[in-house]
């Protein structure tokens, strides 16, 4: 798709010299592997300056040397292998010397587990190892990855609980953050984008093709749909967690959580509701979207970048102007975040990317690996 930059001007000037100078701070200090890979790839080419492709390639070699050396779990965040393998397919042509079919060998052999006892989700399970297939098939037909794929989505449906209002998915508690299983000691079903439903939604949405893969979308969607809040909901009509006969309980906008991501993960799958709840977000003020730092993940450049691609899908100018809007709340908060995290998804790395997607004619496509991509149209 043709990439119209959001922003001109002086505030176009801000926008790339506050990325330029968290760039900067990353070329100095050790980060995550995958992180830097992803971050410098797109980087490189925008600040287009020697520092960020010596940055590239020294990126690129220890990423290499890190699956060589063996990754510590198969999540596709936190530097896993399906996220080691995922970078590896972005940014490298053909099967990188042979090390992704290795990967996609062992990715197969996890997702072939059965039962399957792991998570299911984006950040730590099987729609995480999906995402690192669907980008393995990008650059050309790989039958291990293929296959893989079709046993992501057989495991879904395995592993879904159906139910009247429809499919989802349930976490149990010896899976949770150790902070949240005081507050959901039987589980929980997670509406969200990066650890919920939504997420599943998004996956199995990109491959329709697979079979049984629309039908369980639809179900899915049908379920989502269930949980939505009334109009007037004081945050947003999407809820993060789904609590069975308790009353409705509105979630921050996010891309991890919330009618964002939500509208993100409908896109493909139930595209009036998806636009209707991206409008919605676009015009609830800033006060109501309980954003408290910048990151991509549940902060304001995570609002910045999906309103950006929102408008970027449309040309509704609606879309624009809140991504401008979300723009300035980001750049302000950067001069205030002290020593940020140095990573993608909740952490320096990510807002740089979203501040460089607003200024550069160049499609950001590091973002397939939160699943920000967007056709055009709806």
């Amino acid at each position: 798709m043709a990439w119209r930059p959001l922003l001109e001007g002086p505030i176009a000037g801000a926008a790339r010299a506050t990325a330029r100078e968290l760039a900067l701070r990353a070329a100095a200090a050790p980060c995550s592997a995958v992180d830097r890979t992803l971050f410098w790839a797109y980087a490189n080419l925008v600040l287009d300056e020697p520092f960020a492709s010596e940055q590239y390639d020294r990126a690129i070699d220890e990423l290499v040397a890190q699956v060589l050396a063996g990754a510590r779990h198969p999540m596709l965040y936190n530097d896993g292998l399906a996220g080691m393998g995922w970078a590896l397919a972005h940014v490298l042509d053909g099967d990188g010397d042979g090390l992704l079919p290795m990967i996609d060998e062992a990715l197969h052999q996890v997702t072939s587990a059965v039962p399957w006892r792991g998570d299911f989700d984006l950040s730590q399970g099987l729609v995480g190892h999906g995402v690192y297939f669907l980008e393995r098939l990008r650059g050309g037909d790989a039958p291990v990855a293929r296959a893989g794929l079709a046993r992501v989505v057989a495991q879904l449906a395995a592993t879904a609980e159906r139910t009247a209002d429809g499919a989802r998915w349930h976490t149990a508690a010896e899976r949770l953050p150790a902070s949240h299983r005081a507050r959901f000691p039987d589980g929980r079903h997670d509406c969200g984008l990066a650890h919920g439903t939504a997420g599943a939604i998004a996956l199995l949405s990109r491959v329709a093709d697979h079979a049984g893969a629309a039908a369980l979308c639809a179900d899915a969607v049908r379920w989502l749909v269930a949980q939505r809040g009334p109009a007037n909901a004081v945050g947003g009509r999407f809820p993060a967690f789904a609590h069975t006969g308790a009353p409705f309980e509105p979630s921050r906008a996010a891309w991890c959580y919330g009618d964002a991501g939500v509208a993100l993960a409908l896109w493909r799958a139930a595209p009036a509701l998806a636009l209707a709840t991206a409008r919605d977000c676009a015009l609830r003020p800033p006060a109501r979207c309980h954003v408290v730092d910048p990151a991509l993940c549940h902060g304001s450049a995570g609002l910045l970048h999906l309103c950006n691609r929102f408008y970027q899908a449309t040309g509704d100018t609606l879309f624009a102007e809140a991504a401008r809007g979300w723009l300035a709340i980001t750049l302000q908060a950067v001069a205030l975040w002290g020593a940020p995290p140095l990573a993608l998804v909740d952490g320096a790395l990510g807002v740089a990317l979203a501040l460089l997607a607003a200024v550069a004619p160049l499609e950001p496509a590091w973002d397939r690996f939160l699943m920000c991509d967007l056709p055009p149209g709806v």
